[in-house]
C-alpha cells in the first residue's frame, strides 16, 4: 500500500502552537529521542532542528491522508519536521538531515538505485537490503531508510532480522510512510539534504552488491513494478540523468490531475511564492477564479466546470510562457509590474509637465482561428501584437512556406491555412492568390482589434480589446446659474483622476474633485471642475499629458469664436 504522503492530503487546520503546547511538544520530543536531545550537546541538536533559531515559531497542521487516517504535522522555519498518526512522533527527512541522531540507531541501508521505486509507492523488499536488518528492530518499530549513506525515507519494520533470515531473504522489509519527493516533502524547501561523512565510502563499497540486489528485487516484484524506467536514480541525486526539470515537473503534476482549483492554489501554488504567502488581492486578478480563467484564455490550462465547481483537467507544459520562449512584454503583463507601472504613471501625472507622456497604439489580439498561423512564434489565443508585428510574422510565414509567387513577387499563393482564414473574414475569397496588402487585411480581420497604453518608458500600462478609449469633456449647468466642467475617461489612459484634480485645483484656484460616473458612464471616475474650464483642460491633456487630440472629445479649439461669427451673420 502506498505511503501516508504518497498522494495529496487534506489540511483541516493550521495554527501556531502556544507557549505551553510548544513546551509539551519539545518535552515529548526529548523523551522519544533521548540519543539526540538528552545527552551533552542536546541543546545544539534542538537548535539545528528548529532551523538555527531556538525561539522560532512552531506550527501544527491537522491533516487527513489519502488512507483516511487523521494525523498532525509540525512545522519549524517553514519545514515539516515531525508527524504523528497516533503512533508517536516521527521525524521527517528534513529533521533527520538536521539531527541525524533522531534515527535512534534504527537505520536500514538499501541499494542506491531504489529511490525511484520507493517514490512510486513501493515498500522496501528484503532483496533490496545491502546490510542485515538491525537485530534490535522489532516488527512495526519505526526505522529510517538510508541510500548510499543518506537518509531518504521513514517507515516501519515489516519483519525482524530473524524472520527475514528464516524466509530466505525474501518478502517486505520496511513499510515506507514518508520518502523524498512525496507530498510532505513538497511542503518544505524541497532540498535533497547532506550526505553523511562516510557516504562516498559506503556507496563505493556496496556498488557491486547493490546491482545484484536490484536484479533480485526486479524478479521479486515483477516487471510491472520495477522496469527500466523505475531503476533510474532520481535526477536530484544523479547529475548525469537526461531528464530535464520540465519533464520531471510533468511527471509530478500530471498524475495529480484533474485537481480542484482550490487544491491547486493551496497545495501547489502557495508554497512557490517567495517570502510571504501568495496574496492574490495584490495582483490585478484579485480572485483565483479570474486568474485560472485568464490562464485558460492563454492556452495554459483546460478547465472543467461541474455545477459551479472548477477543476483543472490538463496543463500545457509545452506552452511558450512556461518554457520561457516568449518576451513577457509582448504576450503577458505581470500583475505586480503592471500595478507598479500604474502607480509610477500616477505619480508622474502629478509632477511637472511632460514628465510622463502616455502613448496609445492599436493592437490585434490573436484568436483561436488565427492562433495556428502564429503558434510557431509562440503566440497563442490572447496574445497581443501590433499591426507591424502581424505584417512581419505573416511575411515570414509566407516566405518560409515558399508561398511568394516567383513570377509575381507582389502576390502570395494561399495554402490550406491561409484559405481557411480568408473564408472566415466575412468576405469570401475565391482567388488562389492575393496581393500582400489584401493578405494582411484578410488575416487582420480574423483577429480582435484592441489598444495598448504605454508610459514614457514604453512599459505597458493597459491592454484591452475593443475601440480605443476617449476622454470626454462637457459643461453642465447647476443651480443659481452656475456651471461645472466634467472630464471622464482619465483612468483608461493610466492617469490618476485624484492627482489630476489636485493639479487643476492648484493651477486655477477653483474647486475640483472626483465623483462617480453616472449609470452607463465609461471608466467610473469623473473629474469635476468649477466653472467652464474646457479650454484649459484640453490644453493640459494634449500638451502636458501628451494625449493625442483624436482621443479628446467634447471641445474644439476656436469653436466658440466660430460660433459667434455665425450668430452675427444670422442677425444681419
Amino acid at each position: 500500500m502506498p505511503g501516508l504522503f504518497h498522494k495529496p492530503f487534506r489540511v483541516k487546520s493550521h495554527a501556531k502552537l502556544k507557549s505551553t503546547e510548544r513546551r509539551q511538544l519539545l518535552d515529548e520530543l526529548r523523551r522519544c529521542y533521548p540519543d539526540a536531545f538528552a545527552i551533552s550537546g542536546g541543546d545544539e541538536a534542538e537548535i539545528r532542528l528548529l532551523g538555527g533559531n531556538r525561539k522560532c515559531d512552531l506550527f501544527k497542521s491537522k491533516i487527513v491522508a489519502h488512507t483516511d487516517q487523521t494525523g498532525f504535522v509540525y512545522f519549524a522555519a517553514g519545514q515539516p519536521i515531525l508527524y504523528n498518526f497516533s503512533e508517536g512522533l516521527r521525524p521527517t527527512v528534513y529533521a533527520l538531515w538536521r539531527a541525524p541522531l533522531m534515527s535512534n540507531g534504527a537505520c536500514v541501508d538499501a541499494a542506491s538505485g531504489l529511490l525511484s521505486v520507493l517514490q512510486n509507492g513501493a515498500d522496501l523488499m528484503a532483496p533490496g537490503l545491502v546490510a542485515p536488518m538491525p537485530d534490535s528492530l522489532a516488527r512495526g518499530a519505526p526505522c529510517c531508510l538510508r541510500l548510499a549513506g543518506q537518509f531518504v525515507a521513514v517507515g516501519r519494520a515489516a519483519a525482524t532480522a530473524a524472520e527475514l533470515a528464516k524466509s530466505g531473504g525474501r518478502g517486505r522489509a520496511v513499510l515506507v510512510d514518508h520518502v523524498i519527493g512525496d507530498q510532505l516533502w513538497l511542503r518544505g524547501d524541497q532540498s535533497v539534504g547532506p550526505t553523511t561523512a562516510d557516504a562516498a565510502v559506503a556507496a563505493a563499497a556496496v556498488e557491486e552488491e547493490a546491482e545484484v540486489k536490484v536484479a533480485q528485487l526486479s524478479e521479486e516484484m515483477g516487471a510491472a513494478s520495477v522496469d527500466s524506467s523505475c531503476n533510474k536514480p532520481n535526477e536530484q541525486f544523479d547529475e548525469d540523468s537526461g531528464e530535464s526539470d520540465a519533464e520531471a515537473a510533468v511527471e509530478i503534476h500530471d498524475k495529480d490531475l484533474p485537481i480542484l482549483c482550490s487544491s491547486l492554489l493551496a497545495n501547489y501554488m502557495s508554497r512557490y511564492s517567495s517570502g510571504s504567502p501568495l496574496n492574490l488581492k495584490a495582483t490585478s486578478y484579485k480572485k483565483f477564479g479570474a486568474f485560472v480563467q485568464a490562464m485558460k484564455d492563454e492556452g495554459l490550462l483546460e478547465l472543467n466546470n461541474d455545477k459551479g465547481v472548477m477543476s483543472v483537467v490538463s496543463i500545457n507544459w509545452r506552452h511558450p510562457l512556461l518554457q520561457g520562449e516568449l518576451q513577457p512584454s509582448l504576450t503577458y503583463v505581470d500583475p505586480a509590474a503592471a500595478s507598479a507601472s500604474t502607480a509610477a504613471a500616477g505619480a508622474a501625472s502629478s509632477g511637472a509637465a511632460g514628465e510622463g507622456p502616455l502613448t496609445i497604439e492599436d493592437v490585434l489580439f490573436v484568436t483561436a482561428s488565427s492562433g495556428e498561423l502564429f503558434k510557431r512564434w509562440g503566440h497563442c489565443k490572447g496574445s497581443c501584437l501590433t499591426g507591424k508585428q502581424v505584417r512581419q510574422l505573416i511575411t515570414e510565414y509566407a516566405k518560409a512556406e515558399g508561398l511568394q509567387m516567383a513570377g509575381r513577387p507582389g502576390e502570395v499563393t494561399l495554402d490550406a491555412l491561409l484559405s481557411r482564414l480568408a473564408s472566415q473574414c466575412g468576405r469570401p475569397v475565391l482567388e488562389d492568390s492575393l496581393p500582400w496588402e489584401r493578405l494582411f487585411q484578410v488575416c487582420s480581420a480574423c483577429m480582435t482589434p484592441g489598444y495598448r497604453v504605454l508610459d514614457c518608458h514604453g512599459a505597458v500600462l493597459l491592454e484591452r480589446r475593443g475601440a480605443a478609449p476617449r476622454v470626454s469633456m462637457r459643461v453642465e449647468s447647476r443651480a443659481s446659474n452656475k456651471c461645472v466642467s466634467l472630464l471622464a475617461g482619465l483612468p483608461d489612459f493610466g492617469v490618476d483622476a485624484a492627482q489630476f484634480a489636485k493639479r487643476v485645483q492648484r493651477a486655477l484656484s477653483v474647486s475640483a474633485g472626483v465623483q462617480s460616473a453616472p449609470t452607463g458612464g465609461g471608466s467610473g471616475e469623473v473629474v469635476s471642475v468649477q466653472g467652464d474650464q474646457l479650454a484649459y483642460l484640453y490644453r493640459l491633456l494634449t500638451e502636458d499629458y501628451q494625449i493625442s487630440k483624436k482621443y479628446v472629445t467634447g471641445f474644439t479649439p476656436g469653436g466658440k469664436k466660430k460660433k459667434n461669427k455665425s450668430n452675427n451673420k444670422g442677425k444681419k
